[in-house]
């Protein structure tokens, strides 16, 4: 029987510089994880596990640099991208740590379709 045992690391936000480059220090360890979310307000979220808008898993999890957003399609529900963002940040379970420059982009798209 194998059991796997899932423990937060660590959650941290970061912003961009004028040039849209940010460092982020990584948690090391055996068996460490990441999740990565990007987002930037027009854009589409990119997460290094899945994809938007099909939740489709990413082949390949490492962290490119550098990470390419996409402009947000015409069209495209911002509720649903709400609800993806939400998601891969984990339902927002760790919303107590999240930083509010987060939460005012994401709300930024709720009036929206």
């Amino acid at each position: 029987m194998v059991f796997h045992i899932t423990k937060l690391v660590d959650v941290k936000e970061v912003e961009v510089d004028t040039q849209g480059y940010f460092t982020l220090d990584r948690a090391m360890g055996f068996g460490v994880e990441e999740s990565v979310t990007v987002y930037k307000f027009g854009y589409v979220a990119w997460n290094n596990e899945l994809i938007f808008p099909s939740y489709e898993n990413r082949k390949n999890k490492s962290i490119p640099d550098p990470i390419l957003l996409e402009p947000f399609p015409e069209g495209e529900s911002h509720r649903k991208h709400r609800l993806f963002i939400e998601s891969v940040i984990r339902g927002g379970m760790y919303s107590n740590e999240r930083d509010q420059r987060f939460e005012d982009a994401i709300r930024g798209g709720e009036s929206l379709k």
